[in-house]
């Protein structure tokens, strides 16, 4: 679950969830209380993934390449992977562990990353997914930056993450610095990740501050940002054609990955999404 909160009102609410949670031991350890999240998605030229969540999927997947940057330390490894939402749950089907001198190398080799050639460094860890993974033009789309302050509670799977200075960058380079002018909520998202239910306690905590609940996606916020009226971007969204006029498969239901694609002679194909879900935590 997700909800907003004002930068005035952020504090109030770390400091009650900080009488029951503990900050997570990954950045605790290292006498820091958050860290920073690198994200770069890939799209297709249509923007299929961005128009899916648009259009109200009840299951839709988003490929994406992301690493934890801590103060004092190394950054994390590159994970490449693939975030999926089946209604309210968040699901994780597939995760692949590149380090940064991999992921240099392949962009001094080819330029710009290659979804194919970075599938090849593990292919069964997407094996349910790469008829369609190959099948989509995925592209590097935007980069996702922000800061989270993370807590846990170590007695049961919950998890209450505070993400905040999001901004966001239209680029191929996982690299790029992404100045604090490309922000684009002046807000604080908090989300809580857990298995069955809350406790007592949040739910208080909810009621308390008056938290509405909001469907609010990183990725989606960015690419209106990047496209919308009075942002400073220049350029028009990508328009998807009429099937009739369409040179790439038309696609038959949901716009996204697992779901079915039909070829333009009428061949059908179908590909089924995973029947296993992970929580993402």
């Amino acid at each position: 679950m997700k909800f907003i909160a004002s930068q005035m009102v952020y504090p109030a609410i770390r400091a009650d969830v900080h009488q029951f949670m503990l900050h997570d031991p990954h950045v605790s350890t290292v006498g820091a209380d958050r860290y920073v999240v690198r994200t770069l998605y890939f799209d297709t030229p249509f923007l299929d993934s961005y128009h899916a969540r648009l259009d109200g999927h009840a299951y839709r997947t988003r490929l994406r390449l992301r690493r934890y940057e801590m103060p004092g330390m190394p950054p994390s490894d590159w994970f490449l992977e693939i975030k999926g939402k089946l209604k309210d749950s968040c699901l994780k089907t597939g995760r692949i562990s590149l380090p940064d001198t991999l992921l240099q190398d392949h962009l001094r080799r080819y330029r710009s990353l290659s979804v194919q050639r970075l599938f090849e460094q593990n292919p069964s860890v997407f094996s349910a997914h790469l008829p369609q993974l190959w099948a989509s033009p995925l592209q590097p789309t935007l980069l996702v930056v922000y800061e989270r302050e993370p807590f846990v509670d170590p007695r049961q799977s919950l998890r209450v993450t505070f993400d905040s200075n999001i901004r966001t960058v239209p680029t191929n380079d996982p690299y790029e610095p992404v100045s604090p002018t490309r922000r684009i909520l002046d807000t604080v998202v908090v989300e809580m990740k857990f298995v069955g239910g809350i406790p007592l306690w949040l739910h208080a905590v909810i009621q308390k501050f008056q938290l509405s609940r909001v469907g609010l996606s990183k990725y989606c916020s960015g690419i209106d940002a990047r496209w919308g009226a009075g942002t400073g971007f220049e350029g028009d969204m990508p328009s998807r054609p009429a099937p009739a006029a369409a040179r790439r498969l038309p696609l038959v239901g949901p716009v996204e990955l697992g779901r079915r694609y039909r070829a333009p002679a009428g061949a059908e194909r179908a590909w089924d999404g995973p029947e296993s879900a992970a929580l993402d935590a």
